[in-house]
């Protein structure tokens, strides 16, 4: 059975922030040299918040709510988000659980994932 990459931590000791989550995220993809637009929405209940990294080279900004289409997209619950967050899940094991979609080029996906991945583990389900 495969071993899948970690996050490194995204959060603070005891702060549950999930804004601040995201503006790690981006420190942690600056400098990747990869083009393209990763969008994360956490559900909460009824209600859906999303936060999209653009990156370009590199830059990468960090916007609430934005409107283009991102080249890949994860979708799951905030409890999820927050373990993946604390580096206690993987990403890619959150989606085998079926606790995490992916839509869109998860070749992106799975880049970014290799540059902000903490130890070892595999940053893909399929070997390349």
């Amino acid at each position: 059975m495969a071993t899948y990459a970690k996050v490194r931590r995204l959060t603070k000791e005891r702060e549950e922030d999930i804004e601040q989550t995201f503006q790690r995220l981006a420190e942690l993809v600056r400098g990747s040299d990869t083009t393209g637009a990763l969008r994360c929405t956490i559900l909460e209940g009824e209600k859906s918040r999303s936060w999209t990294l653009e990156l370009r080279g590199r830059d990468c900004r960090l916007q609430r709510e934005a409107t283009t289409m991102p080249d890949v997209e994860i979708i799951t619950q905030r409890t999820t988000w927050w373990e993946i967050a604390e580096g206690r899940l993987s990403p890619l094991d959150a989606f085998i659980q079926g606790r995490m979609r992916i839509l869109g080029n998860t070749e992106l996906g799975s880049r970014l994932l290799g540059h902000v991945a903490e130890g070892d583990g595999a940053t893909s389900l399929c070997k390349r």
